[in-house]
């Protein structure tokens, strides 16, 4: 599981397991020494919870933790094993089987969960450099859509401007011709200056409306 806290709540939380994952293992010791003089059975059954303080660390500090934890716990045990060696042969390949157990079950369990955190944040990155594609694929989705309506604009402008040209040009045509007549009336009217004023600005209205 990934580890989203902050620094020194991490650094806070990593001490305290520390402190507990030791103190279980002092007890236990302590239990095993001070009652040294129990049959070997009750060493045995009670060696079975030193399992509980390795899997904790190696869940928790991954294959470093449980290695190091079994590891400590065997020293811890060794100086009691050889006592119980000289008093029972026999039962001492069950307490060697169990200190082998320790050290296997803590590694195996530490790689484990190295593992599953591994996994774990190979997904969180897949699932964040998805995201970032979404985003990146939505964004150029905006600005397509956007450069296809500016084209879309673009082209009515341009439809527009040849619709207004050839109205221009259908209006030019008959304006010129007018514009011919009105010049030859002109000068056939040319002796009456009221019909020479209006044919003047007729001709004017003519060429500016051509311009």
């Amino acid at each position: 599981m990934l580890n989203h806290e902050p620094p020194a709540q991490n650094r806070a939380r990593t001490l305290f397991d520390l402190i507990a994952i030791g103190l279980v293992v002092v007890i236990l010791t302590a239990i095993h020494y001070t009652n040294y003089h129990y049959e070997m059975n009750y060493h045995i059954l009670l060696q079975f919870a030193y399992y509980l303080p390795v899997i904790y660390a190696a869940m928790r500090f991954g294959p470093a933790g449980g290695i190091i934890s079994s590891l400590v716990i065997t020293v811890l045990i060794l100086p009691l094993m050889m006592y119980f060696q000289a008093m029972a042969p026999s039962a001492m390949y069950t307490q060697w089987v169990e200190i082998g157990l320790i050290n296997v079950i803590g590694w195996l369990t530490g790689f484990l969960t190295e593992q599953e955190r591994k996994a774990s944040r190979n997904y969180q990155l897949a699932l964040t450099v998805q995201k970032e594609l979404v985003e990146k694929l939505k964004r150029e989705g905006q600005e397509r859509e956007r450069l296809e309506g500016e084209i879309r604009q673009t082209e009515r402008l341009t439809a527009l401007g040849h619709m207004s040209a050839g109205l221009a040009h259908e209006i030019r045509n008959p304006l010129g011709i007018m514009k011919v007549s009105i010049q030859l009336m002109a000068l056939e009217k040319s002796d009456d200056g009221v019909v020479s004023d209006y044919c003047r600005v007729l001709i004017e209205e003519c060429e500016r409306l051509n311009r």
